[in-house]
């Protein structure tokens, strides 16, 4: 039941990414139009999702201590995605805490680029277009046409953001 173990982590990162919700910066009351209002939103879903799977076998018949080890037991191959879920998961938490620093293009296509490789991506056109393409669109979806502002970055890499907004 790998499954199993990645509800949970999918579950721990979403009720951390909840909380830093609340660090993003709001003009005014939590109203529709707010910058944390949809990212909080989304993750509420998440987190109700994940535990409606995770309470689906223990309503569906008991689950005996044995029985849930020889269920979380991994073959390699199980192994290999637990790894690569575990590093994308990782990444994306250092991603919430890179970001202040190192501003949203900078740091959206470094870790863009390090999730693809972690999962196993090795073809140079897609590591390169990917994250162009999709920052590109968050850029010009969340700046452009939202007009939420979107982390500049401390120093040189708030300079870098100076030349894009």
């Amino acid at each position: 039941m790998a499954e199993f173990v990645i509800e949970v982590l999918i579950l721990i990162a979403s009720v951390f990414l909840l909380v830093k919700t609340g660090d993003i910066p709001s003009h005014g009351g939590q109203t529709v139009g707010s910058a944390a209002f949809w990212p909080q939103i989304v993750l509420l879903i998440i987190i109700i999702s994940t535990m409606t799977l995770l309470a689906k076998p223990i309503f569906r018949k008991a689950v005996t201590w044995k029985g849930f080890c020889n269920a979380i037991a991994l073959n390699k191959d199980q192994r290999r995605v637990m790894i690569r879920v575990s590093a994308v998961m990782a990444l994306c938490i250092i991603y919430t805490f890179s970001i202040r620093f190192l501003g949203f293009i900078l740091a959206s296509l470094i870790f863009q680029v390090l999730i693809l490789l972690s999962l196993g991506t090795r073809r140079w056109v897609t590591l390169i277009a990917t994250p162009l393409w999709l920052t590109a669109s968050l850029y010009v979806l969340f700046i452009r046409i939202i007009h939420i502002s979107l982390p500049r970055g401390v120093g040189l890499f708030s300079e870098f953001s100076r030349f894009f907004y």
